[in-house]
């Protein structure tokens, strides 16, 4: 065997990082089904409350984080390891729509012209 690719093939940080990329892909399997269970109970909880559970939507945040990490070491994008080797994802505000463009959206202006008033008198 050539020495070099010897040497390529005995570095031992190679074969951790492949077992982390193991663990990962377990982490995400788990992942997955979680997020099904998300998506599951939040039709449920739409169904017949008309809004999502405010705790799982304050869960599933951090979680949609965590799971682009993983993908992201997965592949190489990073080296860094995600949770439970680094803090858990915190999380981010998110969107909201400000009063003044909700009211934009809500006053809906008619895009035809209004109609003339017609009276009986001609001049």
């Amino acid at each position: 065997m050539d020495q070099k690719l010897k040497e390529k093939l005995s570095v031992k940080s190679k074969w951790v990082r492949l077992l982390y990329m193991i663990l990962f892909l377990f982490i995400a399997i788990l992942v997955k089904f979680t997020v099904l269970f998300i998506t599951a109970f939040q039709f449920i909880s739409i169904l017949f409350t008309d809004h999502p559970n405010q705790m799982l939507l304050e869960f599933g945040e951090p979680l949609s984080i965590y799971i682009g990490q993983i993908f992201r070491f997965l592949s190489y994008n990073t080296e860094s390891k995600p949770y439970p080797f680094s803090s858990w994802p915190a999380l981010k505000p998110v969107f909201t729509i400000s009063e003044s463009a909700e009211k934009k959206v809500t006053n809906k202006t008619s895009l035809s012209k209004p109609k003339k008033k017609v009276t009986g008198k001609k001049k």
